[in-house]
């Protein structure tokens, strides 16, 4: 059963006028109030990020509930060495993308294709009725390219994955992962290297 976050949002001046550093302390002190202010400033921004990778309303619901549950679950983890907002995106996108992974079962990773052949991310199999061989090879391939980005540095990993869910324009990924442009193709280059390597040093290239 899924449950729902409400909370009552800060009517007083000092609460909406108080910066995040503050009112992340207040909460991990145990002012519940303060991350209800939280909420009120992030929820809708996180909302519309999320909706523009799950492209479902309900999915994009349930990705942000959980989002802010695991940001208030883990808010003692949060130190400070970035900003508040910077951390609940990295936590919305996983988010996000989890919700993409139970409605999709079967992804193909393929890091080089071009954008236009790979509609939202994933492409069908080249045969309809792969034999046995052909399948075990795709499903190894697969493992082999899903582990090695499981292996990226989370601000390379979410870019990629942003980008091999949504198979959009650059632009629209920097858009999603609240970057510059440039910092999206430094960064979406520089996962795709990191993985070749990888795999090269694991004898699966």
């Amino acid at each position: 059963m899924k449950v729902k976050m409400t909370m009552r949002v800060l009517e007083t001046p000092h609460a909406s006028t108080a910066n995040d550093t503050d009112l992340v302390s207040a909460a991990q002190s145990g002012d519940h109030l303060a991350f209800a202010e939280l909420w009120r400033r992030y929820s809708k921004k996180m909302f519309n990020m999320i909706m523009r990778i799950t492209r479902n309303h309900e999915d994009a619901e349930d990705a942000l509930q959980d989002s802010f549950m695991r940001a208030y679950t883990h808010l003692g983890d949060f130190h400070g060495k970035s900003k508040f907002s910077s951390w609940m995106t990295s936590i919305a996108i996983n988010s996000a993308l989890m919700s993409l992974r139970k409605r999709r079962s079967k992804p193909t990773v393929s890091i080089d294709a071009d954008d236009a052949e790979v509609p939202q991310g994933y492409m069908e199999p080249a045969s309809p009725e792969p034999n046995a061989e052909q399948e075990c090879i795709r499903g190894e391939q697969l493992r082999n390219v899903s582990q090695a980005i499981g292996r990226l540095r989370y601000p390379l990993r979410g870019v990629l994955e942003i980008h091999l869910v949504q198979a959009g324009k650059v632009e629209e990924l920097a858009d999603t992962a609240g970057i510059s442009v440039s910092a999206a193709k430094s960064r979406l280059m520089r996962a795709k290297n990191e993985i070749r390597d990888s795999m090269r040093r694991r004898g699966q290239l």
